[in-house]
């Protein structure tokens, strides 16, 4: 009785669909659902790091406060993260020459940072499963950032604004759904800005 009346349904559905005018309107439907789709799938994530001094940086989606970045002082290589969901984390620089710096949570090494003339090697090794990108430059002279996977696939943008009033950096950050899928975002994101402001200290002692 159900099959007959599914069948019944179906039939009357595809007479439907030939009627004038009711073809195009299923179209446009489809159309439409597929429109929304793409964009839902398409849509990229909006981040915004400001200094608010020379020493801190606070990390904010939509205006809504996801963590801060605070330096004991100028151009240093260590830092503290605090996270709105209480978590904490430590950036520590290893090595003779700070060539290294790992980001920690509770003392265990959670991810790595190194400069290479690629750019800086972003090593992760959340949950002990290790996962490498590389954030480079976008081209040559260029004040954006970008962060690519192993298959060089672009995740992450970063715009740099130098605040010559404020002498102080701001950054505009855009990620890939994909990337925001990831369980450790969070982390991940303070690591890219981090990186880039390691990039600047190293460079800053480099020409001194």
């Amino acid at each position: 009785m159900e099959a007959v009346f599914r069948s019944g349904v179906g039939a009357k559905c595809a007479a439907l669909a030939k009627l004038p005018g009711v073809s195009g309107q299923l179209k446009t439907t489809t159309i439409n659902r597929q429109e929304r789709k793409t964009k839902t799938e398409n849509k990229m994530g909006k981040y915004k790091a400001n200094s608010t001094n020379q020493r801190n940086f606070s990390l904010t989606e939509d205006d809504k406060l996801i963590g801060e970045l605070v330096y004991p002082k100028w151009f240093s290589f260590k830092a503290d993260v605090n996270i709105d969901d209480k978590t904490e984390y430590k950036f520590v620089a290893k090595g003779r020459w700070n060539y290294k710096i790992e980001l920690q949570q509770n003392e265990k090494s959670v991810l790595e940072l190194k400069i290479s003339w690629k750019g800086i090697i972003i090593k992760t090794h959340f949950d002990d499963k290790e996962i490498n990108y590389l954030l480079k430059r976008q081209t040559l002279l260029s004040n954006s950032f970008v962060l690519i996977d192993t298959d060089k696939n672009e995740l992450v943008k970063i715009d740099t604004d130098f605040q010559w009033k404020k002498l102080r950096y701001d950054y505009d950050i855009t990620t890939t759904n994909e990337f925001d899928k990831l369980e450790n975002k969070k982390p991940l994101l303070f690591a890219i800005f981090h990186s880039i402001n390691y990039n600047k200290a190293m460079t800053a002692a480099a020409a001194s």
